[in-house]
């Protein structure tokens, strides 16, 4: 095996297991949270498994850049935005009602995280991490 190609596997391989350490099995209860509020048929569950991984593929990717913690959870924030827009595209007509209610829930669910990270004096950078839902929150 060249060196080259033993490199690019390295690379590969650490890019895979940063990105905060999320992975497609972190989303499954989200993924799963939408396909109970909205019955995925199976190419759109496919689809929808194929944007929360190119979440975590996204992420892996900004976790190898030299970015600011800022810059970082900026970017980071417009994938999740851009992930969000996806899925819209992936439902049905019939769907986007029952999905605006699941998204509505959700971010009901995360306004009360953000009053508990208020009450913890978070910084403004958590706050827009939760209004997001990422989960790791220092």
């Amino acid at each position: 095996m060249k060196l080259s190609n033993l490199l690019i596997i390295v690379l590969l391989t650490l890019i895979g297991t940063i990105g905060n350490g999320q992975s497609l099995k972190d989303f499954n209860k989200e993924i799963r949270g939408i396909n109970k509020a909205i019955s995925l048929s199976d190419r759109q569950q496919n689809e929808v498994n194929a944007v929360y991984q190119k979440i975590v593929d996204d992420i892996a990717i900004l976790a190898t850049q030299n970015l600011s913690e800022e810059k970082f959870r900026e970017k980071r924030r417009a994938i999740y935005s851009g992930a969000e827009f996806s899925i819209q595209q992936i439902i049905t007509k019939e769907q986007e009602e029952k999905y605006d209610l699941y998204t509505r829930k959700v971010r009901e669910e995360r306004a009360q995280n953000i009053k508990k990270l208020l009450k913890r004096n978070a910084s403004n950078q958590d706050l827009m991490d939760a209004e997001i839902g990422v989960n790791n929150i220092n």
